[in-house]
């Protein structure tokens, strides 16, 4: 959310999701993942994991009237 209002976007928690404005999708997308993605990196970095986990999450985009857009991810 932090990275989003810098932007001047405004997003909204609701348990494991985001609300934004549908013309923000793409950015809100991008934000999310590349925060999930630097937490896990600085955790496996700060307890000394024999291993730096790249990972880029999955997730779905929903928006009303329209269906479920899967975007696929990774890790190595």
């Amino acid at each position: 959310m932090e990275g989003l209002l810098s932007k001047g976007i405004t997003s909204y928690p609701v348990h494991d999701c985001l609300l934004v404005e549908a013309s923000h999708e793409e950015e809100a997308v991008d934000c999310y993942r590349s925060t999930i993605n630097a937490y896990i990196k600085s955790h496996c970095l700060e307890y000394n994991r024999p291993t730096v986990l790249d990972v880029m999450i999955p997730l779905t985009v929903e928006m009303s009237n329209q269906e479920k857009k899967y975007i696929e991810g990774w890790y190595c």
